[in-house]
């Protein structure tokens, strides 16, 4: 016998079902063959006896809300005759509708308690009812899918996260187990976040999922690959004041987290007749009279797979005079 359960719920009659008599709480019956029934006499040793039920059992044992139970009855008449068997269920001892030996536990609720009583006749006689009980189970919670951010490529030294969408029907609060792989190889990382530090471009990134509500597991889900993109380069040196002359310089320097070589630098915008050179980096201006005051520099410097990175600074000259020497200009450059 199992533990009671809670509050009661109606349930959906399933199976095949024949007539008997009975009063307002009896079920109809179902007829169970025995053989041909033997003559007998009225009283003494030869009066009829009842037939026995010798085993109930349900099948499954735990039966989910929604599910269909079944019960398998092994009934014996001492005499051969036919046998009807009577069903009545009960759910938190409330009757159900049905008397069939299924039904389906529609509006069940887990931890509620299913009851079965079964109740043997034949011709002559009503033998001892059978009862055999079972608890409404657990439902297998379930898993709807997975967003992962970014989608589709992630640059390398980012992180890669998933958000599992699930549900369960039975109210229970969920956890996630999380299995991250690259190249489909199991990697350390059990939460829902993995750093792409150390990893290359190329690399593909998946993520196995399960969810679970301390009883059941659900099944695995994985997620679509991810991959590990281009990295951009980034300039990684600072202007200053570099002026010498009245000329002002400043060698770019930059750095691929890749790797990549062939790096090339691009003046986006900065003050007329300041130039870039492409492969060396190295910007220079000499500013002319009427070009006192800030100018803002904006330079990117770009991979061959596309990547690029900015620094955006200023030079500020506060005189240029044509008589004046070059020690007597007064330029000045600052990064933003």
């Amino acid at each position: 016998m199992r533990r009671p359960g809670l509050a009661a719920a109606g349930l959906a009659l399933a199976g095949f079902v024949l007539a008997c008599g009975g009063g307002e709480e009896e079920p109809r019956s179902q007829t169970t063959p025995m053989g041909q029934s033997r003559a007998r006499g009225a009283t003494g040793a030869g009066a009829n006896q009842p037939p026995v039920i010798e085993r109930v059992s349900l099948e499954p044992v735990d039966p989910p809300a929604g599910s269909e139970v079944r019960a398998t009855v092994r009934v014996s008449d001492p005499e051969g005759d036919a046998v009807h068997l009577a069903y009545a269920w009960r759910l938190d001892g409330e009757r159900l509708p049905g008397d069939g030996p299924a039904v389906r536990l529609v509006h069940a609720a887990k931890g509620q308690q299913l009851e079965l009583r079964v109740t043997p006749s034949d011709a002559s006689g009503v033998g001892e009812a059978v009862f055999e009980r079972a608890l409404v189970g657990n439902q297998r919670p379930e898993l709807l899918g997975l967003a992962v951010d970014p989608p589709a490529e992630v640059a390398r030294g980012a992180s890669v996260l998933v958000s599992p969408h699930a549900q369960d029907a039975d109210g229970d609060p969920l956890e996630f187990s999380y299995q991250w792989k690259v190249n489909g190889r199991g990697v350390a990382g059990s939460g829902p976040k993995l750093s792409t530090e150390g990893l290359r471009r190329g690399d593909e990134i998946r993520v196995v999922v399960i969810a679970s509500d301390g009883d059941s597991q659900s099944a695995r889900l994985e997620s679509a690959p991810v991959r590990v993109g281009n990295s951009p380069p980034q300039i990684v040196s600072s202007p200053g004041s570099h002026f010498e002359g009245g000329v002002f310089r400043y060698a770019l320097e930059a750095r691929d987290p890749d790797g990549d070589r062939g790096l090339r630098f691009r003046l986006l915008s900065g003050p007329e007749g300041m130039t870039v050179e492409p492969v060396l980096g190295e910007i220079r201006w000499k500013p002319r009279r009427g070009q006192a005051g800030t100018h803002g520099v904006d330079v990117v410097v770009e991979d061959p797979s596309g990547g690029a990175g900015a620094q955006k600074f200023e030079v500020t000259v506060r005189e240029v005079e044509a008589e004046q020497t070059p020690a007597e200009q007064t330029p000045a450059a600052q990064e933003e």
